[in-house]
C-alpha cells in the first residue's frame, strides 16, 4: 500500500525566507527556458521546509506542471513508493515504460531495484515526455526518509537532466544523503522578530507574556512556534513558574521535549489511535476496524486532532507532518508498537507485502510460520528484480527458524542488499555469516565476501584488520587441506593480497601471498603471477610484462564469464596492467570484455575502463581520455562505495598533472582527501602528481621536495608498479634542474640497472632520457645519439607525451651547449606534440626555450596548435553524445544509451556542432579519433 500524493497546504504565513523562495522561483524560471535545475532544501526538524515547498508550489505560473511527494518512514523500505507518489495521474505513461512500470506494479514482468538503469532511463524518459508538453516541477519533501530506489532514481535524473524544462526540489534533513549536484538551501531558525511576527499570525488570541514565553521556548523553529501554542490552549503545557535555562539545548533535542510532553499527556486509548495513524496510511473503513480492534474509535484522535498531532478528513487520518508522525512514534512504547502493528496486520489483504512487514513487527517471539512468509515474499521480490525489497523482507526473516534457515535468509540478504548497492548492511550481514559459518570452506567463502566489500566500502579499519588476522590463520589451515579446501583457501588469500595490493601496499600485499611459493602451482596461474609481481616489486626486481601477458592470456576466457564478486583477483590483477603500457594487451582485454554477454557491475566496469583510458593515452587522443575519466568519476558517484570514486579521481587528476592543469588536479585531489581518503599509497600519487605540476610550471624546487616525498612514500609502501608513474625520472629532471647533478646522476645510473631488470619498455624509455639529460658526453654526437634513442624508446613504448618531453629536454640542452639551430627543431618537435596532446604549460616552456633561441612567438605547424584540438572544447556530456551520433546512432538511441533525454541530446548535439563547427554528422565523424 502506497500513500496517496501530497498537495500544497498554504495555510500560514511564511517570513523570513524570501531569500530561499527567490533561490528556488529563480530555478523554476531558468528550468521553463529549458535549463534544468536541482535544487536542495536542507533544514532540521521543524525547520519549516513543507511550509516552503508549499508557498513555492503555490507561486508557480499555472502553465507549469508540478509532481509531489514526499518520503515517509513506513516506506522507506519500499521500493519505489516514492516514485509512485511522484508519478500519481501520469502512470498511463510510466505503465508505456516496461521496466519502471513492473516496478511500480502497473504492469506485469520484471521490475528493479537499486542501481538498475534500465529503469533510471525508464524514469528519465518520463520526466523528459512529460516536460515536452510544458515546464514541469518535480517536489519531494522528506527526501531523507525516501525509500533507497527512489532516492537513487532521483539522483540519475539529477545529473542528467541538463536541457529538459525541468526542477527538482528536494526538502530533507542536513544528515541526509546528498544529490551531489544544484544548489542548496539551508533553513536555520527565523530570526526573533520573525518567530514573533508568526507566533502572532497563527495564534491571535495569545497575550504579549504568552507570545514571550512561546519565542524563548521555540527560539526560531518554526514547527514548534506553531505547535507550543496549540499545547498551551489544551492545557498540558502551562508552564507554572518557567524559567529560561541557561543554556539552550539542541533544535532535535526542543523539539524532542515538545513531543514528548504532547504524546504524554494524550490518554491511553488516545495515543494508541494516534499510533495506528503514524505506522500505517489506511482508507477510512480499515482504520476504524483497526481502532476497533484495540477498543477505541475515530473519537479518540479528536484530541490529537486539537493538538496538532493528526489531520482528520472525510473518516481519513494521517500525520500532520512526517516528524509529527516519526516522534509519536519515538515516544511509544514496545507495547503499544507491537500491538498497533497487530491491529494494523488484521485489516489489511491476507498475503500483502505489508501484512507479513507488520505481523514481523507486531511479534516478540520468533515466529517460523511468518519467516516463511517473508522468505516468500523476498523471493517473488528477487524474481521481479527488486533487490532492495527483497534484502528488507530476507533481513526480516532472519529472526524466524531454525539456525539454517537463519543462515540462509542472512545470506539471501546480504547478496540481495550488495545487489542493490547497500554495501554497509550487506558487510554487516557478511559479518554475520562468517561468526555462524558450519565449517572452515563456508567460513572461508563469507570471510572474502567481506574482504571484497570492506575494500570498496571503508577505510583500513581495526575491524578489517582483526578480520585479515583470521583469514590468515584460516588461509593457513586450508592451504594444508585437501583440493576443495586448498581452493577455497586460495580465494580468500587472492581477495587479501589483491585488496592490498589496489591499496598499493605492497610490502604487505607481498607478505600475504608468500604462501603461494610453496603450493607448486603453474607459472602462469594468477596467484603465482601475483605473488611474483608483488615479491619483485618489494624487491625492486619486479618479473617483466612478458609473465604478466601470459597470466592475462590464461584468464581471458575467464574474464568473459565471470563476474567480479566471484574471481576477485581478475579485476584487481587488471585494474594494475592498466599501468603497464601493453596496449596490444589492454586491446585485448577490452575486446574480451565487451564481447562477454553477461551485464557488468560497476566495479567490473571501472576495472576495464583504465585499459581504454591507457589505448587513448597511447594514441595521443588525451582529450578523448580526459572525457572518458571524467565520466569514469560520474559513474562511480552514482554508487555509495567510495573507493572506486577515488582510484578514477587519482588517475584523472594524473593526467591532469602532466597537462600542467594545477586547478583540475588538486581539486580531484581535494575530493579524494576528503573524508579520510588520502591512504599512503594516494598520498604517493598525489606527491607525484604535485612533481609533474610543479615541473610543468617550472616550480622546480617545488617539485623536488614533492618528488623526494613521492620516493619516500613509494618506499614505506614496499615499492611502486612498473609503469604506474614516472615519479622517478621526474625526481632526476628536478634534481638536475635544482643543480643537484652528481644525485641525479647517481640516481640515474640506479635507475637504468632498475628499468632493464624489469623490461618494461616505458621505464626503459624514462631511464634512456634520464641518462641523456645529465650525462657528462664527449661529443656532440654522443649527446644527439642518447637522446635520440630515448626519442625512439618512448615512440617505440606508446607514449607521446613522454616523447615530447624527451624531445624538449634534448632541446634544452642543445641550447645550453649554444647549438640553436638544432635545439630549434627538437624544441619545435616537442611543441607541436604539447599542442596536439593539449598540455599548454609545457607548450608555455617550448615557446619560452624557442625565444631564448631568438625565434619570436611560436605558432607551431598547421593542425597542431590548441585552436586545432577541437575536442579539447567539449564536456564530458558533449564529447559521449558526440561518439553516439558519429557512429550513426539516432537521438532516441543516443539517449537510451547514455541515459539522458531526447531534449538533452539535441541540447548537447547543438552545443558540439557550434563548438566544433560542423554542419552534419558526417563532418562530426571526421574529427573523432580512431576507434573512440
Amino acid at each position: 500500500m502506497y500513500l496517496a500524493p501530497v498537495g500544497p497546504t498554504v495555510t500560514e504565513p511564511l517570513l523570513g525566507r524570501d531569500d530561499a523562495l527567490a533561490v528556488l522561483m529563480e530555478a523554476a524560471g531558468a528550468a521553463a527556458d529549458g535549463r534544468a535545475r536541482v535544487v536542495t532544501v536542507l533544514g532540521g526538524p521543524g525547520m519549516g521546509k513543507t511550509a516552503v515547498l508549499d508557498v513555492f508550489v503555490a507561486r508557480l505560473p499555472a502553465t507549469t506542471r508540478v509532481l509531489r511527494a514526499a518520503g515517509h518512514p513506513n516506506e522507506s523500505d519500499l521500493p519505489f513508493a516514492g516514485l509512485h507518489q511522484l508519478l500519481w495521474g501520469r502512470h498511463e505513461v510510466a505503465r508505456r515504460m516496461p521496466r519502471l512500470g513492473a516496478a511500480l506494479g502497473l504492469t506485469g514482468g520484471p521490475g528493479g531495484a537499486g542501481l538498475d538503469t534500465g529503469i533510471g532511463h525508464e524514469f528519465l524518459s518520463v520526466i523528459g515526455t512529460l516536460a515536452e508538453e510544458g515546464p514541469l516541477a518535480l517536489v519531494v519533501d522528506d527526501a531523507h526518509w525516501l525509500d533507497r530506489s527512489t532516492w537513487q532514481a532521483l539522483v540519475f535524473a539529477a545529473r542528467r537532466i541538463d536541457a529538459d524544462a525541468v526542477v527538482l526540489v528536494l526538502a530533507g534533513d542536513p544528515a541526509g544523503p546528498s544529490v551531489g549536484s544544484g544548489d542548496t538551501i539551508e533553513l536555520g531558525p527565523l530570526e526573533p522578530a520573525q518567530a514573533r511576527a508568526v507566533a502572532a499570525a497563527l495564534h491571535p488570541r495569545l497575550t504579549h507574556a504568552d507570545l514571550d514565553w512561546v519565542c524563548g521556548e521555540a527560539d526560531g523553529v518554526p514547527l514548534l512556534l506553531r505547535q507550543i501554542p496549540a499545547g498551551l490552549a489544551a492545557g498540558p503545557l502551562e508552564p507554572d513558574g518557567w524559567r529560561p535555562p541557561p543554556q539552550r539545548a539542541p533544535v532535535v533535542d526542543r523539539v524532542d521535549r515538545h513531543f514528548r510532553a504532547v504524546v504524554g499527556g494524550l490518554g491511553e486509548a488516545e495515543r494508541r489511535a494516534v499510533l495506528v495513524v503514524a505506522l500505517q496510511d489506511l482508507p477510512g473503513p480499515a482504520l476504524r476496524a483497526a481502532l476497533a480492534r484495540l477498543g477505541g474509535g475515530l473519537a479518540d484522535l479528536d484530541r490529537a486532532e486539537r493538538l496538532g498531532l493528526v489531520r482528520v478528513v472525510a473518516g481519513e487520518a494521517r500525520p500532520t507532518s512526517t516528524t509529527a508522525g516519526y516522534w509519536v512514534r519515538q515516544h511509544a512504547t514496545d507495547g503499544e508498537l507491537r500491538a498497533a502493528h497487530a491491529a494494523i496486520a488484521h485489516v489489511l489483504p491476507e498475503g500483502s507485502r505489508r501484512r507479513v512487514v507488520h505481523l514481523d513487527r507486531a511479534l516478540l517471539d520468533p515466529d517460523p510460520a511468518v519467516g516463511r512468509a517473508l522468505c516468500a515474499a523476498a523471493t517473488e521480490a528477487a524474481d521481479r528484480h527488486d533487490l532492495a525489497e527483497a534484502a528488507a523482507l530476507w533481513h526480516a526473516a532472519i529472526r524466524h527458524g531454525d539456525p539454517a534457515e537463519r543462515q540462509a535468509a542472512r545470506a539471501a540478504a546480504a547478496e540481495a542488499h550488495l545487489g542493490s548497492g547497500a554495501g554497509s548492511a550487506a558487510l554487516a550481514l557478511f559479518r554475520e555469516l562468517v561468526r555462524e559459518a558450519g565449517d572452515d570452506r563456508e567460513r572461508a567463502g563469507w570471510l572474502e565476501r567481506c574482504v571484497v566489500t570492506a575494500f570498496w566500502l571503508e577505510p583500513l579499519s581495526a575491524t578489517v584488520q582483526a578480520e585479515e588476522s583470521a583469514a590468515r590463520t584460516l588461509v593457513a589451515r586450508l592451504l594444508a587441506g585437501g583440493a576443495r579446501d586448498r581452493e577455497a583457501g586460495l580465494r580468500l588469500l587472492m581477495a587479501q593480497v589483491t585488496a592490498r595490493m589496489v591499496r598499493g601496499e605492497y610490502r604487505i600485499a607481498a607478505s600475504l601471498a608468500a604462501p603461494v611459493a610453496g603450493l607448486g602451482l603453474a607459472d602462469d596461474r594468477i596467484e603465482a603471477v601475483l605473488h611474483a609481481l608483488l615479491t619483485g616489486v618489494v624487491a625492486g626486481d619486479p618479473p617483466p610484462p612478458r609473465v604478466a601477458t601470459a597470466a592475462v592470456e590464461r584468464l581471458l576466457p575467464a574474464l568473459a564469464t565471470a563476474a567480479a564478486s566471484d574471481v576477485t583477483a581478475i579485476f584487481g590483477f587488471l585494474r594494475h596492467l592498466g599501468w603497464w603500457g601493453d596496449v596490444g594487451l589492454s586491446e585485448r582485454v577490452v575486446a574480451t570484455f565487451e564481447a562477454a554477454p553477461l551485464p557488468r557491475a560497476m566495479g567490473d566496469r571501472l576495472a576495464v575502463e583504465p585499459h581504454r583510458v591507457a589505448i587513448e593515452l597511447a594514441r595521443g587522443e588525451w582529450d578523448a581520455a580526459c572525457l572518458r575519466l571524467a565520466e569514469m568519476e560520474r559513474t562511480a558517484l552514482d554508487s555509495d562505495f567510495v573507493v572506486p570514486y577515488r582510484f578514477c579521481a587519482a588517475h584523472h587528476a594524473l593526467v591532469l598533472a602532466r597537462r600542467g592543469d594545477i586547478a583540475g588536479s588538486r581539486t580531484r585531489w581535494e575530493r579524494i582527501g576528503a573524508g579520510g581518503g588520502m591512504t599512503p599509497f594516494f598520498e604517493h600519487l598525489d606527491a607525484c602528481a604535485r612533481g609533474l605540476e610543479e615541473l610543468a610550471h617550472r616550480n622546480h624546487d617545488a617539485a623536488l621536495a614533492a618528488l623526494r616525498r613521492a620516493h619516500a612514500l613509494a618506499t614505506a609502501c614496499g615499492g611502486v608498479v612498473p609503469g604506474q608513474t614516472s615519479a622517478t625520472a621526474d625526481l632526476i629532471e628536478a634534481l638536475w634542474r635544482t643543480g643537484a647533478e652528481a644525485e641525479a646522476v647517481e640516481r640515474a645510473t640506479s635507475y637504468a640497472r632498475f628499468a632493464e631488470r624489469s623490461g618494461h619498455p616505458l621505464e626503459g624509455a624514462l631511464a634512456a632520457r634520464s641518462l641523456a639529460l645529465v650525462g657528462a658526453f664527449a661529443t656532440a654526437d654522443d649527446l644527439d645519439a642518447a637522446f635520440d634513442d630515448a626519442v625512439e624508446r618512448c615512440r617505440a613504448a606508446g607514449s607521446p607525451y613522454e616523447t615530447a618531453r624527451t624531445q624538449l629536454a634534448h632541446g634544452q640542452r642543445l641550447r645550453r651547449d649554444l647549438r640553436k639551430a638544432a635545439a630549434t627543431r627538437a624544441l619545435s618537435e616537442a611543441r607541436d606534440a604539447f599542442a596536439r596532446l593539449g598540455a599548454p604549460a609545457w607548450v608555455g616552456i617550448a615557446d619560452a626555450e624557442l625565444a631564448a633561441c631568438g625565434h619570436r612567438r611560436y605558432r607551431g605547424a598547421p593542425g597542431t596548435g590548441e585552436a586545432d584540438a577541437p575536442l579539447g572544447r567539449l564536456t564530458p556530456r558533449e564529447y559521449a553524445v558526440v561518439v553516439e551520433a558519429a557512429e550513426g546512432r539516432s537521438n532516441p538511441e543516443i539517449a537510451e544509451r547514455l541515459y539522458i533525454s531526447r531534449r538533452t541530446v539535441e541540447f548537447h548535439l547543438s552545443n558540439a556542432f557550434r563548438k566544433l563547427g560542423v554542419a552534419d554528422r558526417t563532418d562530426l565523424a571526421a574529427l573523432l579519433p580512431r576507434e573512440v
